[in-house]
């Protein structure tokens, strides 16, 4: 089983829980998949939320999402980014 991590500039952070939330919603006449992740390491805490094309979490699996301007909660220890790549692995 491959653990769970958290990769910020190049530096692999270890997750030891995680939270996906999610729900339907459209974009742009787009349905989709709206989702939050919590995470949490050792020293690592992360809130991000998004949005996915999709309609089911099933679609997810493999995708990955580039977020532009992530909003106000998007942060990483305290830090906040402007920029973020998310990659789903198998759900």
């Amino acid at each position: 089983m491959t653990d769970s991590f958290l990769r910020v500039d190049g530096e692999e952070h270890r997750l030891t829980t995680a939270r996906l939330l999610w729900q339907a919603g459209a974009s742009k006449g787009r349905d989709g998949i709206v989702f939050q992740i919590v995470a949490h390491g050792p020293r690592t805490v992360l809130h991000l939320a998004g949005w996915a094309p999709g309609s089911t979490p099933d679609a997810l699996s493999g995708q990955t999402v580039t977020l532009r301007s992530p909003g106000p909660d998007a942060a990483v220890d305290g830090r906040f980014f402007r920029d973020a790549v998310v990659r789903f692995g198998r759900v």
